[in-house]
């Protein structure tokens, strides 16, 4: 295990598959919660979002759903169109090497999208990818160290 502190705040990085399990498993009523993220969480989606939630009834009820969806006896049913969707990586990777970055943007979007919602995302300029990505920028630039005034709020917690 590794302790890296920001600030006040330690980070705990668990490098051993057992002590993982041991701790975020078997002892999780003690430490699976997650700290307090005043971007995501309080700016954010808030509790209603998996990832922002304390750990507790709500949130053994979301993950015991989330596994009905994405457990490993379920992910054996998205082999074919996973199969379906690299097939179409590998053409369009022939087609336009240069796009490598578009091609595995669009490829994992539609996966997700199809597990999702049923609907299959056929071209990198899908509205759909443009939303994630301008998301996932957003967030990213959000949580910069001193880039921005939210991200001091993680740094200084009130």
């Amino acid at each position: 295990m590794i302790t890296f502190w920001t600030g006040r705040r330690p980070t705990i990085w668990i490098c051993d598959a057992w002590a993982a399990d041991e701790l975020l498993n078997k002892r999780a009523a003690i430490y699976a919660s997650r700290p307090r993220m005043v971007v995501f969480s309080e700016l954010g989606a808030g509790q209603s979002n998996m990832v922002n939630m304390y750990y507790g009834d709500r949130w053994r009820l979301h993950r015991k759903l989330t596994h009905m969806g994405v457990g490993l006896q379920q992910v054996r049913n998205y082999r074919g169109f996973q199969n379906d969707e690299s097939k179409v990586v590998a053409l369009d990777l022939l087609r336009e090497p240069r796009g490598y970055v578009s091609h595995f943007e669009r490829y994992a979007t539609s996966v997700v999208s199809i597990i999702g919602f049923g609907r299959r995302v056929s071209a990198y300029t899908d509205p759909i990818i443009t939303e994630v990505i301008a998301v996932m920028q957003r967030a990213a630039e959000l949580n910069v160290p001193g880039k921005s005034f939210p991200m001091l709020m993680e740094s200084f917690p009130c």
